[in-house]
């Protein structure tokens, strides 16, 4: 009896012996294999975090527009451009080829914060200050290195979606820029600004007088603009309606008791396919009594892209001296998609201005402007011609000297002299403008 239950004690010692090795081994083969299955995942998870690194040094990264706000409640943009140009221009007695700053859109740095109050109110700020050296509308052969650093904007605002916005601080009255809206795309270049009101160089005219000779006279005006109604910025308190089916007025309370009103338009006309219209404008009065009005605007044809626009803009009464400046002007444009930089605007138009005296000038231009998107930059080229007539009044100086223009008769022959005060028309030199240039815009 004892040799069978030795016996049984061996053989049952041997298969928990066999049976625990077998154990030992499947628990160490599955131990194995979740090892591996683990290192397979990790190797796969490096592969691919390789390859999104690559794929994203391989890849532009999109530009972003905000940066790091003070306060995470609002939304800061800042924002800029550096419109740089060459301009080659001739004004008969001289050649000249200029550096300038394009102040049709000048380089500009602005910061923008904005926070929402509730779903309907936005408060927001503004900023926006502009470095100019060799400004063009300022910059002549004489005056080369001219410099010019000001605010454009120190605006604070409320704007309510049903209410309308408030601003207060410096910015555009109501009714800027009213003479200055069109479809061409290359407004920068040449536009409604005219001859005056885009390049400084100034043209010279030759002086009859009565003795028979002339007389130089230099710097005379290019152009007759309409005061103060290109980039009428000013310490104001302006109120602008809410949107209305592209519409919206706006009045301002300006800086010495002045005073301005606005309306304008972006859309497509009710009732009518495949066009969109434009349109803009602006009355104002000064403190001193002094008044301007503007009008414009234009229609596109979205399927072609061809556009016609036009303006009108007038002092509202003469000066002391008759002098009630005026200006209109057209043109024609056309915008679309040539190659795969982006969009291309063409542009042609006619200026012309009078001082509501005797003088007047006329301006032709052609432009082209190349939307460069991938570096978010514009390459534009355009060129003018204008020529004309200036007013000139006899003074006190040239009454002493006794030999005078403004004379009636013949020169030399007994002419009837010129009073103090007296204004005649003399023809000026025309001006050949070429501008090149390229904007930059961040």
């Amino acid at each position: 009896m004892t040799g069978v239950v030795k016996s049984v004690g061996k053989y049952a010692l041997l298969a928990g012996t066999a049976l625990a090795l077998s154990m030992s081994a499947a628990s160490a083969a599955s131990m194995a294999k979740a090892g591996m299955d683990k290192r397979v995942a990790d190797l796969e998870r490096e592969v691919m975090f390789l390859k999104n690194q690559m794929k994203s040094a391989m890849m532009a990264k999109p530009a972003d527009k905000n940066i790091q706000s003070g306060n995470s409640r609002v939304k800061v943009t800042l924002y800029g451009q550096v419109n740089r140009a060459i301009r080659f221009a001739n004004t008969g007695d001289a050649t000249e080829i200029t550096s300038v700053d394009n102040d049709g859109s000048s380089s500009r740095l602005g910061i923008r914060a904005v926070g929402k109050a509730n779903k309907n109110l936005t408060i927001g700020a503004l900023h926006e200050l502009e470095w100019q050296y060799n400004r063009r509308s300022g910059t002549s052969e004489g005056n080369t290195g001219n410099e010019r650093v000001r605010a454009r904007h120190v605006d604070l605002w409320l704007d309510h979606k049903d209410l309308g916005k408030l601003s207060m601080g410096r910015g555009s009255i109501a009714g800027d820029a009213g003479g200055l809206y069109e479809l061409t795309g290359v407004s920068f270049i040449y536009g409604f600004a005219g001859a005056n009101g885009t390049d400084g160089v100034s043209a010279d005219a030759s002086v009859p007088l009565s003795d028979g000779t002339t007389a130089e006279a230099t710097g005379k005006a290019r152009g007759y603009r309409p005061f103060n109604f290109f980039g009428a910025r000013e310490n104001r308190i302006r109120y602008d309606t809410p949107s209305l089916m592209g519409a919206r007025a706006s009045a301002s309370y300006n800086q010495a008791e002045g005073w301005s009103i606005g309306l304008t338009y972006a859309g497509a006309p009710p009732g009518v396919k495949n066009f969109s219209a434009l349109f803009a404008s602006g009355y104002r009065k000064n403190g001193d009594g002094k008044t301007a009005w503007a009008v414009s605007g234009g229609l596109k044809h979205t399927a072609s892209g061809f556009s016609a626009s036009g303006h009108y803009d007038s002092d509202g009464e003469a000066s002391a001296a008759g002098v009630q400046n005026s200006q209109w002007g057209i043109s024609l444009g056309w915008s679309g998609k040539l190659n795969e930089s982006g969009a291309t605007h063409l542009g042609v138009g006619f200026n012309r201005s009078n001082d509501g005296l005797e003088a007047t000038a006329n301006q032709y231009w052609a432009a082209i402007n190349q939307n460069i998107d991938a570096a978010a930059a514009d390459v534009y080229a355009g060129v003018s011609y204008d020529s004309g007539s200036v007013t000139h009044t006899t003074t006190a100086e040239e009454v002493t000297a006794g030999v005078m223009p403004c004379f009636s008769g013949d020169a030399g022959s007994n002419p009837t002299l010129a009073a103090e005060g007296d204004q005649c028309e003399v023809e000026r030199d025309g001006v050949f403008n070429f501008l090149v240039g390229v904007r930059l815009k961040f």
